[in-house]
């Protein structure tokens, strides 16, 4: 803008002094030196907002990346412990340590749904990353029910203490269990909490 404004400058200044005969005694060498320093000047980097939006779409790159990198994983739920629980995405040191204290104490997961009973998990957090995680069911812990006392029965989270109580008791009275669905006959077991505990459970003579 500024080199504009010294040519207009210029050719102004000598249109005057034509018209009044002057020129030939005014020397416009120095209007030149300028011009030629304006010409050999760089034109300074623009630092303006707009670079911000550059640093953003490159941290944004980044994390994307990141997330695809978590794609790849294929974590089994049963025995990872928190470091390997921690690579998924959305999962932290308080998380992780409270689904394997859920595992431990469920002896191990049958369903990797199972993970939104977990204190803190969020739903939308989970089905972020669900397709990270498998449950292999060999390596779950099974109850007898036909040699587990009432006290094994109760820690186990499915189990309250008075339903440990009235499987023991109805085993006493009626002999050992025949199978697995025979728990249906205590009034203290629906539909819905048999299924849960059905992969839990075992019936040995």
């Amino acid at each position: 803008m500024l080199f504009l404004c010294l040519i207009i400058f210029s050719l102004a200044v000598q249109e005057y002094l034509v018209s009044n005969k002057q020129v030939e005694s005014i020397d416009f060498s120095s209007f030149k030196d300028q011009i030629s320093k304006l010409k050999d000047q760089k034109k300074p980097v623009n630092k303006g907002p707009f670079n911000k939006f550059k640093d953003v779409n490159t941290r944004s790159f980044k994390t994307t990346t990141s997330q695809k990198e978590n794609l790849k994983l294929n974590i089994e739920l049963n025995t990872a412990d928190t470091l390997a629980l921690k690579q998924i995405y959305g999962i932290g040191s308080v998380l992780s340590k409270r689904i394997i204290k859920y595992r431990d104490l469920l002896g191990g997961f049958y369903d990797k749904n199972q993970l939104l009973s977990v204190y803190g998990m969020d739903t939308n957090t989970y089905h972020n990353f669900k397709h990270q995680i498998f449950v292999d069911l060999s390596l779950v812990k099974k109850i007898d029910v036909n040699f587990a006392t009432a006290n094994d029965l109760s820690k186990h989270p499915f189990v309250h203490y008075k339903l440990a109580n009235s499987i023991v008791n109805y085993r006493d009275i009626h002999g050992l269990f025949s199978s697995k669905e025979e728990l249906m006959n205590l009034y203290l077991i629906d539909t819905v909490l048999f299924n849960k505990l059905l992969p839990y459970l075992e019936i040995n003579d």
